[in-house]
């Protein structure tokens, strides 16, 4: 393993890629671009004599170096004794609290000199706007890096930079209580607050006029600074949501140098980035205001128990139990704070705003009984303060500094409800926890919360996972100031590679907070940031063009071109040493020419990942006839680039597997090539660009962040089988890999992987890859499959099976050219570029068409826009699904094509045109829907403004919106109707495959589909469906039919049903956000639910404007559901009987059955 020392994150002057070309590195003291003294005056006089040079406040412990002279015994001895708090830093413009940032601490020996080492060089006092524009204006003219700080609480290095001027807003400290704001958006008691007011202060402020705010539990730490910026949690979140939820305004200055005020309504973009989606990258703030709550008595309470007297295994059983009975306790508006140690549990505070004592002992009660069930001693305290800053200093005082400690190295989990709330994933957690703190070193600090309820004042970017959380871990390693630092990088190392992944693989789904989190997150983009993170970076483009601000793990920190490490050593990517060109450079050092392109890749990866790169082989050329094998045709020249080139994906966070790519658009590459001359022997040579000779990211901490390092061979999956038959753990696998091939890079995940891909091989869950061959009509020849066909499936009879299918009903495939439909009026000729004029492109894709925006990957290819120019050079937008021909069988996808027009109705997508090139397979699809059902129902349920050309859905009436879902409802159900009739099962419907366009819905993707006439099964891929909606019988690995298809349909339902009642419910309808579905069938206490939320008291006090049309809507379409995803196949209503139910539904609603579901041609009764 890579040593913590050598591997710490970077703190990266960011640049764009196109800047970074032109400007290189920033300049750091000492560098020839290095301003002068006379513009760092100049500057000074600008903002008022307020620039302030960092002089490290452990420079009185220390002898030497350029801060010699300060040396003071007393002072040092002060200072270490408060250096682990945060008091020691915050009142200082350079320093930090988080130790691996530190550039000098106040320790022996007295005579190391005193090193800026990661700090700033100036830190401007900024006063106001025209401070922080003055800071930008020098950065931008001197390529200066810039930092944003406020009181320096950072475990991730945003604070800080070697060489920076950081814009040091502590000094904002005003506060302002507005007893009535008013707003379109939220009317009431609000407080304004400056950048640099700290908790203890908005806290006391507060509660001087009889408010309560949503802040922190550390009382310095800055409440309008990175803390609500990331989301914010509090022990007042279960009541009043996350600190980000509260915001009302932002005073921000941008990096244009503009002074701005972000609402919900007003540069509401801004808003909603600044709302949640991390500090330091989109701008400087200057203010914030946020709600005021009223104060009021607050019950609180402490309870501990310990191993004593119980021993390990009762005493985990404890806490897993305790973990299980969460979720009810924190629905009743309550928060509580707990630490688990490897033999102590303490809830060190309990805040139940509004209780009494004897109501926080009921509200505990079922904790009580199954201590004393199990026997385990425990001691309880509890409490009642007459008002929040009463509690607040009771639990977490005394103000201002507060309790805890600085020096830690950390990381963070959130754990899902619906973790605690299965026994067997609760155990995973639980193990997690005991695993991680078994050696001593680590404890867990975790707050319960409930932030499920819609408290938020408007729309914000808030980390999702959030809100399917019941606890938030930090995992705490606490900072050995008297160890050698080795001790300290070994901890840390344990925390990345070993605990954190055991605790992702335990919470699979969810997410991190990224204030308390660990730098060295893998993906961050998606654990810290989720689904939201492509807009994040849209907006962070906007309102930061030049990529200005900088802060590692921020939104845009991938895109940066420089690194300095932690150390302070500065390193320029484009001076690291490149491969040996021409030949393949063997083990002994000796060189020749390689047999095979393969050969060349598998040398450069081993150099390449001596020095934290890999490369992959890209695009070929032509080939040409192999002059050694006639008949046959050869590859003789291929692209080799590095493996982070292309474009970054970002995962939507709606797929189980989705995650985000690594890729920055690195330009690096060479050419691999074989000649005639060397008998067709192979070589490479770098690219001659010298743009093209150097890579634009930094090397990766460790070699196992890219998979061309982590490539299973067959011996290594043979010895994994072999282990796995034993029934040998994950870990212990992974150890033995590496003592038999310690070269290996593989990860835990790595394991997990191969330990399923084999467990499914053996259950015999997977259905055969190959498929019939459809054969070709006589109009086209469809492109050869390269791939091999399993010998089951090249029977004769399986052949002619295929070929009942109509010859209509086939998609002809013709490389290059188009296939034409007998119905497509509008593309009745092929084509000819000698005929018409066509604009340029850049894809290798018929000239017909001129692809756009790119709205969806995924691992087979994309789906982007499509513009189709004819002859009277009209055009039309369409949907192309790309697939690349090297992942696929075109068979299969011909079929695929073949069902959608079999399935002609106007609630399918159409097929205008399908057609092959040299790397592509490309169906055209119409329409180009704006979006689909999940992001839909996302956008109504979180609120988003103006989605993707969508009206405002916040301002719609509750009777619009349930108008439209149940017209829609009923819609997918005469479609799933017409389709069972034509003998088709689609076998993947689910949120993400239904599309809207304008007020039509319409299903998509047949890759599943199943034409159960010919009993045949129609797949693009080899996974039947998506796990999360498949029907139960599927999940036991039995064939499932149309009343899959159904159950299938009962899940979108009821997620339906979810997102438009649960907004207006105090008592949640229950959810399945991550899970199988078919978990919850068969559970009476999953329906009850439903009728305890619409008869629960403060749900009957909501004034619904529809009330009548509200109580009508869950009554019946919850019902249906509830039929529709019965355990028992045979117990679920047909589709036609559906489409009845919903018929009375409507009649009900006084909603006129929509007309457009009328299918165009003939229908079975299904």
């Amino acid at each position: 393993m890579m040593g913590f020392g050598r591997t710490l994150g970077c703190l990266l002057a960011l640049v764009t890629a196109a800047a970074a070309q032109a400007a290189g590195c920033k300049p750091i003291r000492g560098d020839e671009k290095w301003p002068s003294e006379e513009l760092w005056s100049s500057l000074n006089e600008t903002v008022g004599g307020r620039l302030i040079a960092t002089i490290p406040v452990g420079s009185i412990c220390h002898s030497g170096g350029p801060h010699d002279g300060h040396y003071d015994a007393v002072g040092c001895a002060a200072l270490q004794y408060t250096w682990n708090f945060a008091q020691a830093h915050f009142p200082f413009p350079g320093e930090v609290s988080w130790p691996f940032a530190q550039g000098c601490d106040p320790y022996p020996p007295i005579e190391k000199p005193c090193e800026l080492g990661k700090y700033v060089s100036y830190s401007i006092n900024v006063t106001g706007a025209d401070d922080v524009v003055a800071g930008i204006k020098f950065a931008k003219a001197n390529n200066i890096r810039l930092v944003i700080k406020n009181t320096g609480h950072d475990y991730l290095g945003k604070s800080t930079g070697k060489g920076g001027l950081a814009l040091w807003t502590h000094s904002l400290k005003s506060t302002k209580v507005i007893e009535d704001y008013e707003s379109e958006y939220y009317n009431g008691p609000a407080l304004k607050l400056g950048a640099g007011v700290q908790g203890w202060e908005a806290y006391t402020t507060a509660s001087d006029h009889g408010y309560m705010v949503v802040g922190g539990t550390c009382p310095t730490v800055g409440i309008a600074g990175g803390y609500t910026m990331g989301g914010g949690h509090s022990t007042l979140s279960s009541l009043y949501g996350l600190g980000a939820d509260n915001v009302l305004e932002w005073e921000v200055a941008t990096a244009e140098g503009e002074h701005l005020i972000a609402t919900p309504t007003e540069n509401r973009d801004l808003y909603w980035a600044l709302s949640g989606g991390g500090g330091g990258t989109y701008g400087v703030v200057l203010s914030m205001t946020t709600r005021l709550h009223k104060d009021g008595p607050v019950g609180g309470a402490h309870l501990q128990f310990d191993d004593s007297e119980i021993g390990q295994d009762a005493y985990w059983e404890a806490i897993g139990a305790f973990q299980s009975l969460l979720p009810p306790i924190l629905a009743q508006d309550t928060s509580l704070l707990y630490s688990v140690y490897n033999d102590s549990f303490s809830i060190f505070s309990l805040t139940a705003a509004g209780k009494s004592t004897t109501e926080v002992i009921a509200l505990l009660q079922p904790i009580f009984d199954e201590l004393d069930k199990r026997g385990v001693p425990f001691a309880f305290q509890a409490r009642e303060s007459p008002r929040f800053l009463d509690h607040f200093v009771g639990d977490f005082g005394p103000l201002p500094y507060g309790i805890f400690s600085a020096g830690q190295v950390t990381s963070s989990r959130l754990i899902p409800r619906t973790v605690v709330e299965d026994p067997e994933a609760n155990a995973a957690v639980t193990q997690a926890l005991r695993d991680g703190t078994a050696s001593g070193d680590f404890f867990f600090a975790c707050q319960a919360l409930d932030v499920s309820g819609n408290v938020s004042v408007a729309a914000n970017a808030v980390l999702p996972a959030w809100r399917e959380a019941v606890s938030h871990c930090i995992v705490v390693g606490l900072w050995d100031f008297d160890a050698p630092r080795a001790k300290m990088d070994a901890m840390a190392d344990v925390l990345t590679d070993t605990i954190s992944p055991q605790l992702e693989e335990a919470t699979p789904g969810s997410g991190t907070y990224l204030n308390e989190a660990n730098f060295r997150q893998q993906d961050f983009q998606e654990h810290f940031y989720g689904a939201n993170y492509e807009r994040l970076l849209e907006i962070k483009e906007k309102y930061d063009p030049e990529s200005l601000f900088y802060a590692v793990t921020a939104v845009g920190s991938e895109m940066a071109m420089s690194r300095q490490t932690l150390q302070g050593a500065e390193r320029r990517i484009w001076e690291l040493p490149n491969p040996p060109e021409c030949s393949l450079v063997m083990p002994d050092g000796s060189a020749r020419l390689a047999e095979s392109a393969e050969e060349i890749v598998e040398s450069l990866n081993h150099f390449a990942k001596q020095h934290g790169y890999a490369v992959v082989r890209h695009h070929a050329n032509t080939p040409i006839a192999d002059p050694n094998n006639p008949g046959k045709f050869i590859n003789t020249r291929y692209t080799i680039r590095c493996d982070r080139g292309g474009h970054q994906r970002v995962s939507r966070g709606q797929g189980l597997r989705s995650v985000a790519s690594r890729k920055t658009g690195c330009l690096w590459r060479g050419t691999a090539k074989a000649s005639a001359k060397d008998n067709y022997k192979w070589s490479w040579k770098l690219s001659s660009e010298p743009h093209e000779r150097v890579h634009n990211h930094p090397p990766s901490f460790d070699p196992s962040a890219h998979p061309s390092h982590r490539r299973w061979s067959s011996q290594q999956k043979e010895m994994v089988a072999d282990l796995t038959k034993l029934n040998t753990r994950p870990r212990e696998i992974l150890k033995r890999l590496q003592q038999v091939y310690p070269q290996s890079v593989f990860t835990i995940q790595d394991v997990y992987n191969e330990r399923a891909r084999i467990r499914r091989g053996d259950k015999g869950c997977t259905t055969p890859p190959q498929l019939p061959v459809m054969p070709a009509s006589d109009a086209a020849t469809p492109v050869p499959n390269d791939k091999p066909q399993a010998s089951a499936y090249n029977s004769r009879s399986a052949i002619e099976k295929s070929s009942t299918l109509h010859e209509s009903e086939s998609a002809a495939i013709r490389p290059r050219k188009r296939s034409i439909s007998e119905d497509d009026a509008s593309f009745s000729k092929v084509s000819d570029l000698s005929k018409k004029k066509t604009r340029p492109r850049t894809d290798d894709v018929s000239s017909d068409y001129i692809l756009g925006t790119t709205f969806a990957r995924g691992g087979f290819g994309m789906v982007c826009e499509a513009t189709h120019r004819s002859m009277d050079n009209s055009e039309k937008i369409y949907a192309c699904k790309r697939l690349l021909l090297a992942k696929i069988n075109i068979t299969k996808i011909n079929q695929e094509v073949a069902l959608i027009r079999k399935s002609r109705h106007h609630h399918v997508v159409s097929v205008i045109d399908a057609f092959a090139d040299n790397e592509w397979y490309n169906i055209i699809l119409e329409p180009r829907a704006e979006c689909n059902l999940a992001d839909y129902l996302q956008a109504m349920e979180q609120r988003f403004f103006d989605f993707r050309n969508w009206q405002d859905l916040q301002w719609e009436d509750f009777e619009t919106k349930a108008s439209r879902l149940l017209r829609w409802m009923y819609c997918l159900a005469s479609t799933v109707q017409h389709i069972h009739g034509l003998c088709i099962r689609h076998r993947d419907i689910k949120p993400d495959n239904i599309l809207i366009h304008r007020e039509n819905i319409l299903f998509t993707d047949f890759g599943t589909s199943f034409y159960c006439e010919e009993n045949t099964r129609y797949a693009t891929t080899n996974t039947p469906g998506t796990a999360k909606y498949l029907p139960v019988e599927a999940a036991d690995c039995q064939r499932f039919g149309r009343s899959g298809d159904i159950f299938s349909l009962g899940c979108v339902f009821f997620e339906i049903s979810e997102a438009l009642l649960n907004p207006l419910l105090v008592v949640k309808l229950p959810c399945c956000k991550g899970n199988y579905y078919s978990t919850l069938v068969g559970r009476p206490d999953f329906w009850n639910a439903v009728h305890q939320a619409r008869g629960h008291p403060r749900n009957k006090r909501r004034r619904w404007k529809h009330l009548e049309f509200s109580e009508c809507f869950p009554t019946m379409v919850l019902q249906l559901s509830e039929k529709m995803l019965n355990v028992e196949p045979t117990c679920r209503p047909t589709a036609k009987e559906v489409v009845n139910s919903l018929t009375r539904v409507l009649e009900e609603a006084h909603s006129p059955t929509p007309p457009c579901c009328t299918p165009l041609y003939g229908v079975l009764d299904a």
